[in-house]
């Protein structure tokens, strides 16, 4: 495994990686974009559309997501 062969090797530098960030900063238009490429289905890109877009709950309201995919 790649991993194994960095943490074995004589590297000077790590890296941390934090994937949580990174699934709150997703831009719906652009990952749509990139699964019609390859989903042809439409009924189905919308439903995906409307999972990225549902409302969540913060502090009690409820707010339209625009970017960030849900996780869970």
């Amino acid at each position: 495994m790649k991993a194994q062969e960095y943490i074995n090797g004589d590297h000077r530098y790590r890296v941390s990686v934090d994937l949580e960030n990174f699934f709150h900063m997703v831009n719906h238009d652009v990952l749509m974009a990139k699964m019609a490429g390859k989903i042809t289905d439409k009924k189905l890109l919308k439903l995906i559309r409307g999972y990225l877009t549902s409302g969540i709950t913060l502090d009690g309201a409820l707010v339209q997501r625009k970017q960030g995919i849900p996780q869970g």
